[in-house]
């Protein structure tokens, strides 16, 4: 069993340093590869393919 005390005195990141950078353009590039790649049923509806971009606005539950 875990100790639950002890797991959230120890935090999940080091206070000295930043967070990592998840949405650099690099990582955006490749979410929106793997988008257009990826195979999707017809009954499904896909993602925008512009995902990440202001204009693309938010995914909807069925886009998740």
């Amino acid at each position: 069993m875990i100790d639950l005390v002890k797991r959230f005195t120890f935090p999940l990141l080091c206070p000295n340093e930043p967070p990592p950078q998840i949405s650099t353009p690099e990582v955006m590039n490749r979410i929106r590869e793997v988008i257009r790649d990826m195979a999707t049923p017809s009954w499904l509806s896909s993602v925008p393919h512009n995902f990440g971009d202001a204009a693309a606005g938010t995914l909807k539950a069925d886009e998740w």
